[in-house]
């Protein structure tokens, strides 16, 4: 029997957590940045919502029907899930609604997913994903747009120190349905070469009845990793026509990503194996410094809408919010999430002055919180630098007359004093 985890009323389900202040500010600052550069691409955002009925969901991915959150409707008495993928409502969505509309459809996203985790010891449920999808174009021109655009996006957020690392499923696909193997023997080696376990591998091949061309490929496989080099040495492998195509299309589109002038974030991965079923071609993984988690991932999935009853191509990526925040942080790129500019403490009677300024700078785009809350002046900057406001309006108090403003700056705690008017003015920069 499963053992019952303590539960308060004030609790949450395991893996699931709140968002404080400044953990929401800047998750909207880099969810902000990254659809900034899909709309300057030229993507337009739709919104999906988080419930949907199993069964079409599972169209997309069977194998998320394990991970997905699920329950009754009593009205039509279905079984609902909650979504575990975005990519799969876009398929649907456009198979339903887009179907007729001009192609290539470029759409973006941003929302919540929520799954089980691989297994029961997994603490996250849930991400917050921004994405897009270019949907109609089957060429390497299509692909290469949506790596540039990943590239673009993460350093919109100040992300210097990545790697995108590009891989071709159909590969590895064309090498393993060329080998007379067991299905259990080809999911082994899955496993083994998505670790890059040469060793491992060398071990299972003891036991394979092979031909020496044919191990030399494996064999191969766990270190086809690196630069543009890479494809000249896959090149030299006994493989299949479908593993030969499948080097071509990857080498188109890194063509087109090289005319971008971005292949100093590229590294080539013939080993890589993504975890969902769906890629049909070329596929791709964010990794940044400061963190052992994948940052963003996508890649070519031409056969998913079909799933939907609309036979048409499409590629496309997501960028998990919360691993950005973690590897910007790690970099020292990340800032303290301060939200407010300004504490407005009023120290007189009259609240006209305070209610004029407030309004002044609010009407500038200057955020400012009045300080209602009765209290001397170091506990009103205390108060400030718990909240990251970056600094103070004092109006009226002592040393001041009661048509000045002084300026408290909380970090450098210097301050300087200036006439109201000269303030409303426009003659004083904040």
């Amino acid at each position: 029997m499963r053992k019952r985890e303590p539960f308060s009323p004030t609790s949450l389900p395991k893996g699931i957590r709140d968002y404080l202040p400044d953990m929401a500010v800047r998750m909207r600052r880099v969810e902000g940045a990254l659809s900034r550069v899909f709309e300057l691409w030229g993507y337009r955002k739709v919104i999906t919502p988080i419930i949907e009925y199993l069964d079409v969901l599972a169209l997309a991915e069977p194998g998320l029907l394990e991970r997905m959150f699920k329950f009754e409707d009593r009205v039509s008495g279905k079984v609902l899930a909650l979504r575990p993928d975005i990519t799969a409502q876009i398929a649907r969505l456009t198979a339903t609604h887009l179907k007729l509309h001009p192609k290539p459809l470029r759409l973006s996203y941003s929302g919540t997913i929520l799954h089980y985790g691989e297994s029961s010891n997994d603490s996250q449920r849930v991400d917050y994903q921004t994405g897009l999808e270019l949907i109609g174009l089957d060429l390497p021109e299509a692909d290469g747009e949506v790596i540039a655009i990943s590239i673009e996006a993460l350093k919109s957020t100040g992300l210097t120190d990545f790697k995108i690392d590009v891989g071709q499923v159909e590969f590895f696909r064309g090498v393993m349905e060329s080998l007379n193997l067991l299905p259990d023997q080809r999911k082994e080696i899955d496993s083994i070469v998505a670790r890059k376990d040469r060793s491992g591998l060398e071990e299972l091949l003891k036991t394979l009845n092979l031909n020496s061309a044919d191990e030399e490929t494996l064999l191969s496989l766990p270190t086809l990793f690196g630069g543009r080099d890479v494809l000249d040495r896959a090149d030299t492998l006994k493989v299949s026509g479908k593993a030969k195509k499948a080097l071509e299309n990857l080498s188109g589109v890194l063509d087109v990503v090289e005319s971008y002038g971005l292949m100093d974030y590229i590294t080539i991965d013939l080993g890589e194996i993504r975890d969902l079923h769906y890629y049909t071609g070329i596929i791709f993984e964010g990794f940044a410094a400061g963190t052992g988690e994948s940052i963003c991932g996508g890649g070519r999935y031409d056969a998913l809408l079909s799933n939907y009853g609309y036979d048409t191509p499409a590629t496309g990526f997501a960028i998990n919010v919360e691993t950005i925040i973690k590897a910007l942080e790690n970099q020292g790129k990340m800032d303290s999430g301060a939200t407010t500019d300004y504490l407005l403490v009023n120290c007189k009677q009259d609240k006209r002055d305070a209610l004029t300024i407030a309004k002044y700078c609010r009407s500038r785009g200057i955020s400012v919180a009045r300080d209602i809350v009765k209290r001397d002046m170091d506990e009103s900057k205390s108060f400030a630098e718990s909240e990251n406001i970056k600094g103070l309006l004092i109006v009226g108090g002592e040393s001041v007359s009661n048509d000045e403003i002084t300026v408290y700056n909380v970090d450098s705690e210097e301050k300087t004093v200036h006439k109201i008017n000269d303030l409303l003015d426009g003659k004083v920069d904040l």
